[in-house]
């Protein structure tokens, strides 16, 4: 078994669409630090859907959140990390752990 850290999100603009936005495709992930950061004019709301799990956040223009709620978060193989934004303006990056 090999660990091996890394950004499993780059840094990128969040759709308003539902997206899968990370797939595991190796035996497991561990997500350490899932950030995003409210770019809009107006308050956005970021929902996350990772594996059953679902957590949604209002953020403030010019806020960053961190999401400790699900920092730890491990998807396994074929699972994937899922996002939703009510409007564009939400940069999102997740650095974390991939279990070869």
């Amino acid at each position: 078994m090999t660990v091996t850290a890394k950004s499993l999100v780059p840094t990128r603009a969040l759709p308003v669409a539902a997206t899968a936005v990370y797939t595991c495709l190796v035996q497991a992930a561990i997500f350490d630090k899932i950030t995003a950061y409210n770019t809009a004019v107006g308050q956005v709301t970021v929902t996350i859907f990772i594996g059953l799990s679902l957590v949604a956040k209002v953020m403030q223009p010019g806020e960053t959140y961190t999401f400790p709620e699900i920092q730890g978060s491990v998807l396994t193989l074929g699972e994937a990390l899922v996002t939703v934004t009510s409007v564009l303006g939400v940069n999102f990056r997740v650095s974390g752990r991939e279990v070869t």
